[in-house]
């Protein structure tokens, strides 16, 4: 464990505007302020921040991984002391219903493609504080749900299905704490396509158990989540010039997202409250569409900020339309084992 460093008086020094708006300026300046080791309470996995003898370099230290940010763009990235087969703190018991499970599953799948997402972000130098925030917080969330769908599982098949994801995640949260570079990068591009097909398998079986309709409605609305995430990964790895070419994954990305909106707003399930939601994601995506149309956006990176932006505001909506289709659901009671003769 990595032992505190002693405070020492630093004087306040004014942070130059490049780095204040590289990082944040209230996380800057509390660093200048307070010293060479302060805690940082308002960002809620943030340990503590280091300030390093050049003023011009700042050392964030988040859930026990390390930021190394120089001026405007992020120098350095090393994410250390983190084990996904020893977790922190183990979940608390959850109560489950199938249509939960499927809702959690689906978000599992969208969770392997948003860590992508902030990878390549990382990468790129693109929001790089709130990029590391969603990784943080995504590989934490798919920790958890993976931990209690593997207790749910209702048949041996899932339980072996979310066993398998056990496996591949390891290895992609792995390459995770790692520093972006062109070869962790490529590694990335693969590795989560595994963890994809893994986590979408579950949440197949998942609806099938439910035998239930409004199952296949929760699967294919969380599944609108992981496709807004989906397609912005795919821009930033081009804009990061990653080796596999993903142009026709976009593409088909964005068709099948297209033709989710218009089934989930035509179905008669469909409540109107969740097709005002659906009608707002439409406006969204119209928006999003635009700039992922848009290529060579290196300039200001404001393209590519209005991507990452854009994603999230889109990943939103179809949280709060899946957790409506999840509460239509009818609770499925998972079959009691026979006993044993």
């Amino acid at each position: 464990m990595q032992q505190p460093l002693a405070k020492k008086s630093v004087r306040p020094r004014q942070l130059p505007d490049a780095m204040r708006h590289s990082i944040g300026i209230d996380l800057a300046e509390n660093a200048l302020r307070c010293g060479v080791f302060v805690p940082y309470s308002s960002c809620r996995d943030v340990e503590a921040i280091e300030t390093l003898a050049n003023p011009a370099c700042m050392r964030v230290i988040l859930d026990r991984r390390t930021f190394l940010i120089t001026g405007n763009a992020i120098a350095a990235l090393t994410l250390s002391g983190y084990s996904v087969a020893q977790p922190r703190q183990k979940a608390a018991p959850v109560k489950m219903t199938i249509a939960s499970s499927i809702n959690k599953a689906g978000r599992q799948r969208m969770l392997s493609q948003r860590m992508a997402k902030a990878y390549g972000q990382l990468g790129l130098g693109i929001l790089p504080e709130k990029s590391f925030k969603i990784l943080n917080d995504s590989v934490a969330l798919f920790n958890t749900q993976l931990a209690e769908l593997s207790a749910f599982a209702p048949t041996p098949e899932i339980a072996k299905t979310y066993a398998e994801l056990a496996v591949v995640w390891k290895a992609y949260s792995d390459m995770l704490a790692t520093a972006p570079s062109a070869t962790t990068g490529a590694f990335i591009q693969e590795q989560n396509e595994l963890v994809l097909r893994v986590a979408n398998r579950g949440t197949g079986e998942l609806e099938k158990f439910s035998g239930a309709s409004i199952g296949r409605l929760v699967n294919m609305s969380g599944r609108q989540r992981m496709l807004s995430q989906r397609a912005a990964k795919f821009f930033m790895f081009r804009e990061w010039g990653m080796p596999k070419a993903v142009e026709a994954d976009l593409a088909a990305t964005r068709t099948e997202f297209k033709a989710a909106l218009l089934t989930l707003r035509t179905d008669p399930e469909s409540t109107a409250e969740i097709k005002a939601q659906i009608g707002l994601a439409e406006t969204q995506w119209l928006f999003f569409e635009t700039g992922l149309d848009a290529k060579g956006t290196q300039g200001s990176g404001i393209g590519r900020q209005n991507i990452a932006n854009s994603s999230e505001r889109i990943l939103e909506v179809f949280e709060t339309v899946t957790d409506m289709y999840e509460r239509l659901a009818t609770p499925v009671t998972t079959p009691a084992t026979p006993a044993k003769a």
